[in-house]
């Protein structure tokens, strides 16, 4: 399983595993409190949920600042133990747990994230 993040404008997409994708989205719930409950709970699932352009340039907005406020650096990693809560909680009882779930994932790809979504004009999850 993974997730393929769909550009509204253009034909630019994000591709995610399903081990990385859950860190960075929770990374993103996290600084972004304008996502409505269903986005959220969505967005951890590859099944359509669109976001509009103004909350894809909100969210990169969102991203950018804690990035350069230092909340992550490009050397520093997020644990994804802590960042895949949800995942551990609700999706791997369903699909099974990942043995490589101790890895990490950085803010190099969260910036590239960032990017993504603020040129995106809206994206969906696949």
């Amino acid at each position: 399983m993974s997730f393929s993040l769909t550009a509204r404008i253009g034909d630019d997409e994000f591709e995610a595993s399903c081990w990385s994708w859950p860190a960075i989205w929770s990374f993103v719930c996290e600084r972004c409190p304008f996502l409505t409950p269903d986005q959220r709970e969505r967005g951890y699932w590859n099944d359509g949920v669109t976001l509009d352009a103004n909350a894809a340039l909100r969210i990169a907005d969102a991203v950018e600042a804690a990035l350069a406020a230092g909340e992550t650096g490009d050397a520093l990693v997020l644990d994804v133990e802590e960042r895949t809560k949800h995942w551990r909680e609700v999706i791997a009882p369903i699909f099974g747990d990942a043995p490589a779930l101790h890895g990490v994932i950085d803010a190099i790809r969260i910036r590239e994230f960032a990017t993504f979504a603020r040129h995106s004009g809206g994206f969906r999850i696949d």
